[in-house]
């Protein structure tokens, strides 16, 4: 069985301990000692220092790495590598681009509090800013394996470009987190496990492609829990733009000691929602009921578990106990309180997309939905 990374903690009692920072021309309160780095209720800041030339260089060539300095929180970090990402949600360095951070690119073996990589996304397609958090952590409370998230206010040179999901990446420091000692796969666009699997990059680890092509040549080289639980959970949080229902947004985890493969969620940021795409928020919260079941399905996976008797009989259990656990850590309250934390640094943000009074209509659908949603999966 695969191990699950560690429940997510506590909203820590921060009413005495907050400290105001300046961000642009208004000043928020955070923690001024976050406990870790992926802790969902602290608000991290983070500096990301470049010279003329090199935002000129992703100007110019977005994905390239070019050498920067940054400030995260009070921790300081000289000649880390620097790109934009994104692809749908891709926008450029003079807007609010999203950001991947690679602090050995440069300087071999290089870290920041621990850490290799960075990944910040920009949420444009979530005014709530809070669907990878609350999906991420469904995943991992039911028994799949998932990124660990947090929160980043983040200024480029002396522009506030806005608040940010710090996103754990895919590599070696995931793989600890999780007990893991192998490797990790990312998806190409359309890849699955049919045929031939050379479609897959490896993204970290020694492993070679046969360790992967296991999984094209029979189901059993699953970790069949792991599985049914990443396929139950796509379905629970309405993930339309992922690997059962778009063949994206997935990466695939060797575990060498079981030799067992198991599926890692990624951009989901189009969960908890009835309208994709949702880059353009609808107050009126419509329409309700357009859920990810009545699309056709892509997932070779998917399919096969709900074709095998036993499997699909996992798969109906696994849908319950998570319409249990959604009721029992009450989602839709936890959803309503992360809105809270978040509204002091989204009141400052200023998007292309939509305003405030979006965010507000989308918090709002995002609760209904929730609430609603343990029922519509015990009626499955």
């Amino acid at each position: 069985m695969l191990a699950c990374v560690e429940p997510t903690p506590e909203r820590p009692d921060d009413s005495e301990t907050r400290e105001s920072v300046p961000v642009g021309d208004s000043t928020v309160e955070v923690l001024p000692d976050a406990p870790q780095v992926y802790d969902p209720w602290t608000v991290h800041t983070l500096t990301i220092t470049l010279s003329e030339d090199e935002v000129d260089s992703l100007r110019a060539a977005p994905t390239e790495w070019v050498v920067g300095e940054l400030l995260f929180d009070e921790h300081p970090l000289a000649d880390v590598g620097v790109r934009l990402k994104g692809s749908s949600s891709f926008q450029p360095i003079d807007q609010k681009p999203a950001w991947k951070l690679k602090m050995d690119e440069f300087v071999p073996g290089q870290r920041l509090l621990g850490l290799e990589r960075m990944t910040l996304n920009n949420e444009v397609w979530d005014p709530t800013m809070m669907a990878e958090t609350m999906a991420y952590w469904t995943f991992r409370e039911n028994g799949s394996l998932a990124p660990r998230t947090s929160y980043v206010a983040v200024t480029l040179n002396e522009r506030y470009l806005g608040l940010y999901t710090l996103i754990e990446s895919m590599d070696e420091g995931f793989l600890h987190a999780n007990d893991q000692d192998g490797s990790i796969w990312e998806m190409t666009r359309n890849c699955d496990f049919t045929g031939d699997c050379s479609c897959f990059e490896e993204q970290e680890g020694p492993a070679a492609l046969a360790s992967i092509a296991q999984g094209c040549e029979s189901t059993d080289a699953f970790d069949r829990e792991a599985l049914v639980a990443f396929l139950a959970v796509e379905q629970a949080v309405n993930h339309p733009d992922s690997y059962s229902w778009n063949l994206n947004n997935f990466f695939v985890v060797h575990d060498e000691a079981s030799n067992a493969l198991s599926l890692s969620p990624w951009g989901a940021d189009s969960t908890f929602i009835y309208a994709y795409p949702p880059d353009k928020p609808n107050p009126d919260c419509e329409p309700l009921h357009l859920d990810v079941d009545s699309r056709s399905s892509k997932g070779a996976l998917r399919a096969w578990c709900r074709a095998d008797a036993e499997c699909d009989a996992q798969y109906e259990d696994k849908l319950l106990q998570i319409a249990d656990w959604m009721d029992q850590v009450d989602l839709a309250g936890e959803m309503s309180r992360n809105a809270e934390l978040l509204q002091p640094w989204e009141e400052l943000e200023t998007h292309v997309n939509w305003t405030m009074e979006d965010r507000r209509a989308r918090i709002d659908c995002f609760e209904q939905w929730t609430a609603q949603r343990p029922a519509e999966l015990r009626g499955l």
